[in-house]
C-alpha cells in the first residue's frame, strides 16, 4: 500500500515524480555580502528583463521589494522570485511549476534548480512568454 501512495502520490499535485537531486557544483560563497552580491544581481537582471516585458501587457506588474522579486500576469499567475540568505538560495514559486530552489552554480555562472539541474533564468523564460 505504501508503495502504491509514493508513486501515485507526486500525480496527486499535478507534477511528475522526481529522481534523485541533482548534484551540482555549488558555490559556498566565502561571505554573506558575496552571496548577496549575486543574488542581487540575479534579481535586478530579473527585474529589468521582465519590468520591459511586462510594460507593453495590459494588468500586469513588476515589482522589486527587500529582495522579492513579484512578476504579476494577471489571469496567468503571479511568480515570487526571493533570497534565501541562511540557504544561500534563491527561491522560485511558479504558478506553473511550482516551488523550487535554485542553488548558484560557479561553473556555470548560474542560478541552477537543485532537483532537476534546469537554470533559473531558462525556466522562467520557457514559462513566460
Amino acid at each position: 500500500m505504501a508503495a502504491a501512495l509514493r508513486s501515485f502520490a507526486p500525480m496527486l499535485f499535478g507534477r511528475p515524480a522526481f529522481g534523485q537531486p541533482v548534484r551540482l557544483a555549488a558555490t559556498v560563497f566565502t561571505s554573506p555580502s558575496d552571496f548577496h552580491v549575486h543574488a542581487n544581481q540575479c534579481l535586478e537582471t530579473l527585474y529589468e528583463k521582465y519590468d520591459a516585458l511586462c510594460e507593453d501587457r495590459p494588468a500586469t506588474d513588476v515589482s522589486m521589494s527587500d529582495g522579492v522579486l513579484t512578476i504579476n500576469l494577471g489571469g496567468a499567475g503571479v511568480y515570487v522570485v526571493n533570497k534565501q540568505s541562511p540557504n544561500q538560495q534563491i527561491w522560485l514559486s511558479s504558478p506553473i511549476s511550482g516551488p523550487r530552489r535554485f542553488e548558484f552554480d560557479g561553473a556555470k555562472s548560474a542560478w541552477v534548480c537543485n532537483r532537476e539541474g534546469v537554470e533559473l533564468l531558462s525556466l522562467l523564460q520557457r514559462e513566460i512568454v
